[in-house]
């Protein structure tokens, strides 16, 4: 997970969270995030998920089903 803070984030105003995914691998996929107050970009960051199998405690392919709705919810940005 990688976090920029960028300005400070009050307990009383509205936070608006997005969401989008970066990219796609064979067994993981990571998202980026934003979080805004108002027209402030406050924060900014990416995390990476692993598809596993609890069961075998191991990692698997992402099966193409989920790859396909997670293709759904790209973004391409220019930043």
């Amino acid at each position: 997970m990688n976090v920029d803070y960028l300005a400070q984030i009050y307990l009383d105003k509205t936070v608006q969270v997005c969401t989008w995914v970066e990219r796609i691998g064979i067994k993981s996929f990571s998202l980026y995030e934003e979080l805004w107050q108002g027209e402030q970009l406050c924060s900014k960051g990416t995390v990476t998920y692993v598809y596993f199998d609890y069961r075998s405690n191991k990692s698997e392919l992402i099966p193409n089903d989920i790859k396909n709705a997670l293709q759904q919810h790209t973004l391409d940005k220019e930043k």
